[in-house]
């Protein structure tokens, strides 16, 4: 585990603990579970972060005392409290400042990501097609980045389905002869077979094509999550990738919170200075 250690508690009332007591607040941030908890008796502990246990008991009084000169009055600014999981202690606050630089840079990688997405379809005049026999197409962005008229109601248009094809009609990028009608051309299908590491001249199964049909458009933020969460989990243990194209096409739904998840769990924080106190 980790933890993230905001620079700003260098000026917090912390600092006017004695050097025992700031010692032991910084070992049990070191040592507290994703949820804060830090598990185990006080003997055990003390052992843990290298303390006497007599020093160990005094610094916890201390971190469990209200501090009213605290950055965070949760708790009448406790820095710990008893552990609601077992024979321990909660960091207080631990879960509101690990989440703070995860959901920022999450924020930030998807922007980035996006205005890289938006810029390759445009040089490349990429145009949605469908696949699967299905009618629906992709979502697209409006180009420019928010400053022509109208942009709110051409990204809302794109995400409205097309007309059902007749049926002598053949799917759109479908050539006679030469393409198959169970063929990714979609910038969206085309997307899922690199996700599953299938080649797009693999044909998809009936009932893959069906599940396809079934799950529709998906939010472009939604599938460049899971993109990102296929690539950095890769050779994870903990992250439990599809391997099936017909699993995944049924749970992507799932695979979304799946990975969402897994980012706010191991997401590595990239500084450990930042302006904020515990």
């Amino acid at each position: 585990m980790y933890a993230k250690l905001f620079s700003r508690i260098a000026q917090s009332s912390l600092m006017e603990e004695d050097i025992e007591t700031r010692y032991c607040f910084m070992m049990l941030l070191a040592i507290a579970d994703s949820g804060g908890d830090v598990i185990g008796t006080d003997v055990a502990l003390a052992r843990t972060v290298n303390l006497p246990l007599d020093t160990f008991k005094r610094c916890i009084v201390a971190l469990m005392a209200p501090d009213p000169d605290s950055n965070s009055q949760v708790h009448e600014g406790r820095r710990i409290m008893p552990s609601e999981s077992g024979r321990g202690y909660l960091l207080v606050n631990y879960a509101t400042y690990r989440s703070i630089k995860t959901a920022e840079e999450k924020k930030a990688y998807m922007r980035e990501y996006m205005q890289r997405r938006r810029k390759l379809l445009k040089d490349k005049d990429v145009t949605a097609v469908n696949v699967c026999k299905t009618s629906l197409s992709d979502v697209t962005h409006a180009e420019g980045e928010g400053e022509a008229d109208g942009e709110s109601e051409a990204k809302a248009e794109a995400f409205q389905p097309e007309e059902p094809p007749t049926a002598s009609a053949k799917p759109k990028g479908v050539v006679e002869g030469k393409n198959s009608d169970r063929l990714p051309l979609s910038d969206q299908s085309k997307r899922f077979a690199a996700i599953m590491g299938r080649r797009l001249t693999t044909e998809w199964s009936e009932d893959e094509c069906a599940a396809y049909r079934k799950l529709g458009t998906v939010a472009p933020d939604d599938l460049a999550l899971v993109e990102r969460f296929y690539t950095d989990a890769k050779g994870k243990p903990d992250a439990y990738l599809r391997t099936s194209m017909l699993t995944f096409v049924r749970h992507f739904r799932g695979e979304v919170d799946k990975a969402n998840k897994w980012f706010s769990e191991t997401a590595v924080t990239t500084s450990t200075t930042e302006k904020h106190g515990w």
